[in-house]
């Protein structure tokens, strides 16, 4: 069976190279991530993608033996069909990505994407952030970016590569990029707004002249 290129396949590849791992020999795509909604996303491309409808469970808590706490749950979705595992396998998305740049950026984003932000004396600032670790997803990233003309910096640390899209850039990246995560998308367009009122970011910036946060 031959697969067709579609926005539904391009998010979740952005999903699976954010957060997936492949088992039993290229036949189950496996999801973990803490945010319910987003395995659950996931779940509803797969199944409008192959008319599979994978189970989602929650996996047993953890133990964190440093901090001697309970970690956060984390969410499970299986996904089987040899055809996208041996897609997966040959790692060629470069037509894809081509074809649906902010459809895989918006899977990426939803699953391992986050936004700083932060007040100095110059005023506020916002920043996108991808942390990623292997440079074929590095490349796919920089080339989906460049196709919808946003700006954006590379910078190595250790064995990560950070690449950031800040300030202006941040709204065109919120204009353009097919989010799916709700959550996201409102806090996102919360800060882009409170950035644009230039009043309550000089206010802000004179009694938090340090402040830096980060959603996701």
């Amino acid at each position: 069976m031959e697969i067709v290129l579609s926005s539904q396949l391009a998010y979740f590849i952005g999903a699976y190279l954010s957060d997936g791992c492949m088992m039993k020999n290229f036949r189950c795509m496996r999801l973990s991530a803490v945010d319910y909604d987003f395995v659950m996303l996931v779940k509803l491309m797969f199944l409008e993608i192959c008319n599979k409808n994978p189970k989602v469970r929650a996996a047993s808590r953890r133990c964190n033996i440093i901090s001697e706490r309970l970690e956060r749950v984390q969410y499970v979705v299986d996904c089987y069909d040899k055809n996208i595992g041996l897609y997966i396998k040959n790692n060629d998305f470069i037509q894809l990505v081509k074809l649906y740049p902010d459809e895989f950026l918006g899977g990426l984003f939803d699953g391992d994407g986050c936004v700083s932000y932060g007040v100095n004396k110059k005023g506020m600032w916002i920043c996108v952030d991808f942390a990623i670790s292997e440079i074929a997803t590095l490349l796919l990233t920089k080339r989906a970016l460049n196709l919808l003309g946003i700006g954006h910096t590379i910078r190595k640390q250790e064995n990560i590569w950070r690449l950031r899209i800040r300030n202006n850039g941040v709204e065109i990246f919120y204009y353009k990029v097919k989010f799916r995560m709700q959550r996201k998308l409102e806090k996102m367009r919360e800060l882009i707004n409170f950035k644009n009122d230039r009043f309550l970011v000089h206010k802000l910036s004179r009694n938090n002249s340090r402040m830096v946060c980060v959603l996701k």
